[in-house]
């Protein structure tokens, strides 16, 4: 078996695919479980900032939605390059009215406040979920909420994979700090040598 040769013991997997795997898992995260089972079919809007086909932030959402497709009962509607102003509010205004979107998820750290915020208190019955933490339960309407990802784990590895191609060896650590909100940060903490 020559080296190029994949084995059966070897896992190879792309970036692509990683990021379309973890993209689904987190968007199928979302899905509250009663909808599964409802009789009333799940309407996801999902609203981009940029376009769908970025290659990044915008395209992981975008190739989780075209999962999602493919769950019975579910239907897509999406919107890419909307402002972080009222433009959001008219997209979503629009999914809810017009495509019958029971669930959006806003996915740009500027739709929160106070387009999502204040269309989830003028739509009781529809889903919203920002992709930021910035939901608060003791001022934000109950059908309004936040996903994110943990990315204190991402920071570690890249962290730890920076300092493993040092020529020189590593210029410092990661550690994990908590935040005053409860969130955990990873912070690089210099070794005081100079790295050339």
């Amino acid at each position: 078996m020559s080296p190029n040769t994949p084995s059966s013991s070897h896992l190879s997997l792309s970036r692509r695919s990683l990021l379309r795997t973890g993209a689904a898992a987190a968007a199928a995260s979302l899905l509250p479980m009663r909808g599964l089972l409802a009789q009333t079919p799940l309407v996801i809007g999902a609203i981009y900032v940029g376009p769908r086909d970025d290659f990044g932030w915008n395209q992981s959402h975008a190739a989780a939605m075209n999962i999602l497709r493919g769950v019975p009962g579910v239907t897509v509607v999406e919107e890419e390059n909307v402002a972080e102003t009222n433009a959001v509010t008219q997209t979503m205004e629009s999914m809810i009215n017009l495509e019958g979107a029971n669930l959006i998820l806003a996915t740009s750290f500027g739709y929160y406040s106070p387009f999502v915020v204040d269309l989830a208190a003028k739509y009781p019955n529809v889903q919203f979920r920002h992709c930021a933490p910035l939901w608060n339960p003791e001022t934000d309407p109950v059908n309004a909420g936040s996903y994110f990802s943990y990315l204190n784990q991402a920071h570690y590895v890249n962290g730890g994979c920076g300092g493993a191609v040092q020529s020189d060896g590593p210029s410092g650590h990661c550690c994990g700090e908590t935040r005053a909100d409860g969130a955990v940060e990873c912070e690089l903490i210099p070794s005081g040598r100079t790295v050339s």
